[in-house]
């Protein structure tokens, strides 16, 4: 049975994001997502694939947020 994610998607999608800005994809390392995530490469493998994996769902996370109505 698989173990329930401590940690929310969103939040460390977002934190992938900022580092990927940053550094660029090819500069950023798994142990800066890793540090930046607050969360171990194994996860990030676990759950995105790969580091490209990463990048693709930070980048629809990105999407989504602009897509996001400003006001309610």
């Amino acid at each position: 049975m698989p173990r329930n994610k401590a940690y929310n998607e969103q939040e460390v999608l977002e934190k992938a994001m900022n580092v990927f800005w940053e550094n660029g994809y090819e500069t950023t390392s798994m142990h800066q997502l890793e540090k930046a995530m607050g969360i171990n490469k194994f996860s990030i493998y676990a759950s995105f694939g790969s580091k490209s994996g990463l990048l693709e769902k930070s980048i629809s996370c990105y999407a989504q947020k602009l897509n996001a109505p400003v006001y309610k």
